[in-house]
């Protein structure tokens, strides 16, 4: 049982870090969002890497509603980055990434944004709860029981038509057995 948590919540932590884009890093600048709904939370970002490469990121719309970046519904990257892009980076191993907004004074102001959620950790524990409810299933037969329940089978049953008992059946033949005598014998 306790290899068996030690592994879910593992392969649990695992899926958690690689939703919260745990592994991934880029430095490039958002050139563009594509086209959100009307009611959207979070919203897809284009980023164009520095060495031009492009990856698409969600973002939460409360996060580019400030960034007036353009909208694009093909998705796709500009020949040329413009100097005023907004620039963003995510270094390997780190659940933030960095946006540089422009601040009050003129100047550009890095803001640390967060790569998990609330939905995402509640996701992570419905899995974890939802796989030990499966293994408690295959294992105990129920999904709240931990362990096997004892099952009390009834005494074994003599086939028909023969001597209840288990011992070893005389035929009518013979005379019974005699007694055991006691102390030497005459």
């Amino acid at each position: 049982m306790l290899l068996y948590l030690i592994a879910q919540t593992a392969a649990v932590v695992l899926l958690f870090l690689l939703f919260s884009s745990f592994f991934t890093a880029w430095d490039g600048a958002a050139v563009s969002v594509l086209q959100p709904r009307a009611d959207a939370t979070v919203v897809q970002v284009l980023i164009v890497n520095d060495d031009g490469s492009t990856l698409q990121r969600t973002w939460p719309s409360s996060v580019v509603t400030g960034l007036s970046l353009p909208v694009d519904a093909l998705a796709l990257a500009p020949s040329t980055v413009p100097e005023d892009a907004i620039r963003t980076r995510k270094s390997r191993y780190q659940l933030q990434f960095l946006i540089q907004r422009p601040g009050e004074d003129g100047e550009r102001q890095w803001q640390g944004v967060p790569t998990t959620s609330a939905q995402g950790v509640g996701m992570v524990v419905l899995l974890w709860l939802i796989g030990l409810g499966l293994r408690n299933m295959l294992y105990a037969g129920s999904p709240l029981a931990i362990e096997r329940s004892r099952v009390f089978l009834p005494k074994a049953q003599a086939a028909s038509g023969t001597v209840a008992g288990g011992g070893v059946s005389r035929g009518r033949k013979s005379p019974p057995p005699g007694r055991k005598r006691r102390g030497p014998r005459r």
